[in-house]
C-alpha cells in the first residue's frame, strides 16, 4: 500500500481567488515509512524508529486518506498517472520504463509500454497554466518525452531519472534541500507577480542509494544500537526529507501563503524493499502479483480507490 496524506493547510475557498497547490512525490516510501499512522486501525501504519515531525505537523493540520492507493506499484505508471489523470491501463503506462518491457522469462507475453510522455496528451500543468497558474516540477521526472518543460510546466530540473539520485552525496542528500530552496524561490516570484502557482516536488528518497547525511545516518545508528529494526540509512534519508517538507511548509507560512495553499503528500508506490520473498515487500509490476494469487474475498469495499478518481 502506498503512503498517502492529502492535506490543505487551513486552506479556504475564497470566492475569485485560485488556491495554490504543492505536490509532493517521495520515492518509494511505504505504508509504515513515517512516524505518521497512515490508519486509525492499524498499528504497524508507522515505523516506531523514524522521525518525520514535518508530515506529523501535515497530518494533524489536514486528512489522511488510508483508503486510497497510488495508480500503480512501481514507479513510471504512477508519475503518468498523476501528470495525465488516467489509470495506467488506460494511460498504457503499466510497467517501469524504459526497463521491464521484455519478454524473456515471462510465462506470458506482457503489454507492450510507452517509453516517452507524448506532447498530444495533456497534463494537470497545461490544464491548470489555462486557469492562470504559474507551474513548475522539480526532482524526478522519469518519463522522457521530453522532460517537464515540453508537457506545461514554466520551471524545472530536466529530463531527468533515477541516474540523477546518484550525483548528490553527503553533504547534498538527493538534492532534498537543494529542490526545496527551488521552490521557495518559486512560490516567492509567483507571489511577486500575484499568479496562483502548482508545484510538483518529486524528490528521489527513498530510492536507492539512500545517499543521506552522514550526522543523520549516525543519530539512527546510535538510536537503532539495541533495536530489531536496525534500517539507519533508510530512516536517515527519511528524516532528511522530512526536513526539506518542512522546508518547503516554511517557505509557504513565511510568505503569508498558509491560508490558500493546499500541500499534498503521497509516494508513487510504496516501499521497495524486496526483503521478505518475491511479492510481499517488493516493488514489482502489477501482473507479477495477480498471475500468482486469486482475488481475495472480502476485500473489496466500495470506500477504496486509485488516486486518480479524486
Amino acid at each position: 500500500m502506498s503512503l498517502a496524506i492529502f492535506v490543505a493547510l487551513n486552506a479556504q475557498d475564497v470566492f475569485g481567488e485560485r488556491p495554490n497547490i504543492v505536490f509532493i512525490l517521495s520515492d518509494d516510501q511505504g505504508l509504515n515509512g513515517t512516524s505518521v499512522a497512515m490508519h486509525p486501525e492499524i498499528d504497524f501504519s508507522k515505523s516506531p524508529v523514524i522521525q518525520t515531525p514535518s508530515l506529523e505537523k501535515l497530518a494533524a493540520q489536514g486528512m489522511r486518506f488510508s483508503a486510497a492507493y497510488a495508480p500503480a506499484s512501481v514507479c513510471s505508471p504512477t508519475r503518468c498517472s498523476l501528470q495525465l489523470g488516467k489509470g495506467s491501463a488506460t494511460t498504457g503506462w503499466t510497467k517501469a520504463a524504459p526497463t521491464m518491457t521484455a519478454a524473456d522469462g515471462y510465462r506470458l507475453i506482457p503489454p507492450w509500454i510507452d517509453r516517452n510522455l507524448s506532447t498530444e496528451t495533456t497534463t494537470i500543468a497545461e490544464v491548470l497554466k489555462t486557469a492562470g497558474y504559474a507551474t513548475a516540477h522539480y526532482g524526478k521526472w522519469h518519463l522522457n518525452g521530453g522532460g517537464p518543460s515540453a508537457h506545461g510546466y514554466d520551471d524545472d530540473d530536466g529530463n531527468n531519472n533515477n541516474e540523477y539520485a546518484f550525483r548528490f552525496t553527503d553533504p547534498k542528500p538527493a538534492d532534498i534541500f537543494g529542490m526545496a530552496r527551488r521552490a521557495s524561490d518559486f512560490m516567492k516570484r509567483c507571489k511577486a507577480s500575484k499568479k496562483p502557482f502548482f508545484i510538483q516536488m518529486s524528490w528521489h528518497a527513498l530510492h536507492a542509494p539512500e545517499n543521506a547525511l552522514r550526522s543523520t545516518i549516525a543519530k539512527y545508528e546510535r538510536l537503532q544500537e539495541n533495536s530489531r529494526q536496525r534500517i539507519p540509512q533508510t530512516a536517515a534519508i527519511t528524516e532528511d526529507l522530512d526536513t526539506g517538507v518542512g522546508m518547503v511548509m516554511d517557505a509557504v507560512d513565511r510568505l503569508g501563503l498558509t491560508n490558500n495553499t493546499y500541500v499534498i503528500y503521497m509516494s508513487d508506490n510504496g516501499g521497495g524493499g524486496g526483503k521478505r520473498g518475491q511479492l510481499n515487500g517488493a516493488k514489482l509490476p502489477v501482473s507479477r502479483g495477480w498471475r500468482s494469487f486469486p482475488l481475495r474475498t472480502g476485500r473489496v469495499q466500495p470506500a477504496q480507490f486509485g488516486i486518480c478518481h479524486l
